[in-house]
């Protein structure tokens, strides 16, 4: 049985995120989920299919994972990896929480191996209030942090900062019936 601080709610919406944040994950590869959570709900879905993993969590992360790694640490201020590790960084739900995401991003470059692919989900802002008022009702778990989520931007403003961090190709669509953001950038490969 796994430790929960989310409700059945949580976990359902987190399944569907997690759901097409997966469909861009290789066989076989090295996935660093910046912000995995303390159940680290993702990483224990690509167990299977995956390499090795790393989570990187501001709270101490309760889950034990095969060949996964936990470090506690403050993401906006770098993070403890080495250059060009991993092949794919996903921030899922967390770059709302984040007052400005530029040296994550930066961050996720660096440890990114050469053709590896950020890949991020944030709910679109008139989401929050609605969220907000299920956390009142017990619906949502105060562990969301949904209070706490920032004023957001348009994607196109995220797809220009990441390509000037130097991602390229960098998509953008919505799902959950347009409720959350999906893009997916990619670090050149060598030539």
């Amino acid at each position: 049985m796994v430790e929960s601080h989310y409700t059945a709610f949580d976990r359902w919406v987190a399944r569907w995120r997690h759901r097409v944040a997966r469909q861009h994950i290789t066989p076989n590869s090295r996935v660093c989920d910046v912000g995995c959570g303390v159940d680290a709900l993702f990483l224990r879905e690509i167990v299977a299919i995956t390499r090795c993993r790393v989570g990187l969590d501001s709270q101490p992360v309760s889950a034990q994972l095969p060949d996964t790694h936990f470090i506690r640490v403050d993401v906006r201020e770098g993070f403890p990896l080495q250059s060009a590790a991993f092949d794919h960084v996903a921030l899922l739900a967390v770059m709302e929480h984040l007052e400005d995401p530029t040296v994550v991003f930066r961050e996720a470059h660096r440890v990114l191996v050469p053709g590896g692919s950020l890949i991020v989900t944030w709910p679109h802002d008139w989401v929050t209030p609605v969220v907000i008022a299920l956390m009142k009702l017990g619906i949502v778990s105060p562990a969301t942090e949904v209070d706490k989520h920032q004023p957001g931007k348009p994607a196109a403003h995220w797809v220009h900062l990441l390509e000037g961090i130097g991602f390229c190709a960098v998509t953008h669509r919505t799902f959950e019936f347009g409720l959350n953001n999906l893009l997916v950038a990619w670090k050149p490969s060598e030539k």
